[in-house]
């Protein structure tokens, strides 16, 4: 399997550096699959396109990872909060926090409740943090009438917005079958 791999590959005139390149089992029934990649390191995580895959896909480290990148800005917002108006403060936080929370969602999104409650708590505390209230206040109302979707809910838009486009063929179907052919 992996010398057809390395044949395509230099048919293609590519080539893999085996020095910087690993491998990850998520379900291995037999071990030909572990001796014919025997060259690459094994890992139980891996970091692909900024999203952190872990052997048992729950997509906690991804999930620390995000919540570790959001608590610095807890920070930026309780000191922009006492110089900028609430509007900025929405609009910074659609910018730069929901953007983090929402990529690669429509991949981690899927995982327990439980996993994604860190972002959850985070969303909530940057909320309170803007509107300056106590830590005991609901945040429902103001996810509500800001229109702010919460991280379970920004997993069902994407998936929302995911299936439209593939009801309404407008996904780029030449790119998926040119994978399908070719393989």
């Amino acid at each position: 399997m992996f010398k057809q791999s390395k044949n395509k590959l230099h048919a293609n005139k590519l080539s893999l550096n085996e020095s910087k390149s690993s491998f990850i089992s998520f379900l291995c029934t037999t071990n030909t699959v572990l001796h014919s990649l025997s060259c690459f390191s094994q890992e139980t995580v891996v970091k692909y396109l900024g999203v952190y895959i872990d052997k048992f896909l729950n997509f906690d480290k991804h999930v620390a990872y995000v919540v570790g990148r959001l608590k610095s800005f807890c920070g930026i917002v309780s000191q922009l909060r006492h110089y900028c108006p609430k509007n900025d403060l929405l609009l910074f936080y659609i910018r730069h926090i929901r953007s983090i929370i929402e990529y690669g969602i429509s991949v981690y999104g899927n995982t327990s409740i439980t996993v994604l409650e860190p972002i959850y708590k985070l969303q909530k505390k940057i909320i309170r943090l803007i509107y300056f209230n106590r830590s005991r206040e609901s945040t429902s109302d103001m996810f509500y009438w800001h229109k702010i979707l919460t991280v379970y809910e920004l997993f069902l838009h994407n998936l929302l917005k995911y299936s439209l486009k593939t009801c309404n063929k407008m996904h780029n179907f030449v790119f998926l079958n040119n994978l399908v052919h070719r393989s």
